[in-house]
């Protein structure tokens, strides 16, 4: 048996069609003739991109015999721009100076193209080199360090899928660290001069800060590859430029207490402030009430072989600041002078204190109320008061350390009328009354009496006017 070969198709017929929710068909055009064409073209269609349309072909030989019907896989009509739905590094997080910025914002659907505009605040974009490159529904953006510190980095992404559909425009700003900002918190703080001065010790190079260019805050870094005293300085002046636009730094704060008890001692004109053994780093801040009482810090700042210490006080407010960072161990002790103003009482300071040792180990931490008992500076006897008196009179004297104190009341025949202090007393403001009795608890009659102290090797004597 001979086998006729196939009739060729002498045309074909499309159609285009949809279904509704329940499966149903519904017919959007009806067979059309294309004859031997193997493309199509519908116009004047009402499609929308909600629904799935589908195509169907078949084909008729010579002999008006149809082949069976040939269904597309369907297609969605795209008539919406792609939607922005992700982007791996949030807008509020700031971007390291030193470090690559790549930020990959994902759309909607496959992208065919992307118009993007890049720009910087400090005029930056010619040195971050700015880039970007698609990758199916991802745009990644690369900036290359250093970048200018406290730069704003503004981009605008519009996005082209595969149908040539934009997206709306979408403006993406980023803010960058401060220099010296290492823990990326908005502030340079003691924290980061820690971090900064164990770089300097280990030569950490990814750490360098200078030489520098610009005004603060927007320095431009040109690291030259070598740890010194222009990394120092660039430190040195963001700090004092973070402290002088944020004056609430110099509140104490409210520090629960960790670690080691706070040491401290005081003498006539200053308190001394004791770190802890193995201290790296620490920060102290005090604030007194100006109307009792001036703190002041005896030493200067310094960037020395040892360390690098920052302060800012406020004498307006009352409020000393000190940050300090030790290439060795700080052990030290931190003196801060004293002045009492008017107060004879105890002058209340707020403290809050932070020390860490290596590898920011909290060696102690906390905040405290100290009770400063003023101190003079030499030993004093005063005039009585009030005087002349009846019956009662106050006798004040003044220590300005611990002593042995030895205060009689004598007539004016020399002899002992009453003995009101024989003790150590501490240093400080004393006072004592005399009722203008004896030792025995007699009324004495009136007249001019003598009471003379003895305090170590201070002596004196002073006279008063007993009325009846």
């Amino acid at each position: 048996m001979i086998e006729e070969p196939p009739l060729e198709i002498e045309n074909f017929k499309i159609s285009l069609n949809s279904k509704t929710d329940a499966g149903t068909e519904v017919i959007i055009a009806n067979w059309v003739d294309v004859g031997r064409d193997s493309s199509y073209t519908f116009t004047d269609l009402n499609l929308v991109s909600t629904k799935r349309y589908y195509f169907s072909v078949k084909g008729r030989d010579g002999l008006g015999n149809f082949s069976n019907i040939a269904v597309s896989d369907g297609f969605v009509i795209d008539l919406v721009g792609p939607i922005v739905t992700g982007i791996s590094v949030p807008q509020d997080q700031l971007l390291p100076i030193y470090q690559n910025a790549s930020i990959d914002v994902t759309v909607s659907e496959q992208l065919s193209g992307a118009n993007i505009q890049f720009s910087s605040a400090q005029g930056d974009l010619l040195n971050i080199d700015p880039s970007y490159k698609i990758d199916g529904n991802q745009i990644n953006l690369a900036f290359v360090p250093p970048f200018t510190s406290a730069d704003e980095l503004k981009i605008i992404v519009e996005a082209l899928d595969l149908a040539g559909n934009k997206s709306p425009k979408i403006e993406f700003k980023y803010t960058v660290s401060y220099l010296g900002d290492y823990d990326l918190d908005g502030e340079i703080t003691w924290e980061d001069l820690g971090v900064f001065v164990k770089a300097f010790e280990e030569n950490d190079l990814g750490k360098e800060l200078g030489p520098i260019a610009g005004t603060a805050p927007y320095y431009k870094p040109k690291p030259d590859g070598v740890f010194n005293t222009r990394d120092a300085m660039a430190f040195v002046r963001m700090w004092h430029w973070d402290k002088k636009n944020n004056s609430g730094k110099m509140i104490a704060k409210l520090l629960p207490t960790e670690g080691a008890s706070l040491s401290t001692s005081f003498e006539t004109d200053h308190m001394l402030i004791y770190p802890p053994k193995g201290t790296k780093a620490v920060e102290v801040i005090l604030n007194y009430p100006v109307a009792d009482m001036s703190m002041s810090l005896p030493i200067t700042e310094a960037i020395t072989a040892n360390a690098i210490t920052l302060s800012k006080v406020d004498t307006l407010t009352g409020q000393i600041l000190l940050n300090a960072a030790y290439f060795n161990d700080g052990d030290l002790p931190i003196r801060i002078d004293l002045r009492h103003i008017q107060s004879k009482d105890n002058v209340p300071v707020d403290i809050s204190y932070n020390f860490v040792g290596e590898n920011n180990q909290n060696l102690s931490s906390g905040y405290q109320i100290l009770d400063i008992k003023p101190v003079p500076k030499e030993f004093a006897l005063h005039n009585n008061y009030p005087n002349p008196f009846n019956p009662v009179t106050t006798i004040n004297y003044d220590l300005p350390k611990e002593a042995k104190v030895l205060l009689i009341v004598y007539d004016l025949m020399g002899r002992e009328v009453a003995r009101l202090n024989d003790s150590f007393m501490p240093a400080g403001y004393h006072s004592v009354q005399w009722n203008s009795r004896n030792q025995y608890g007699a009324q004495v009659s009136a007249g001019v009496y003598f009471y003379h102290i003895q305090a170590g090797e201070f002596i004196k004597t002073q006279k008063m006017i007993l009325l009846k």
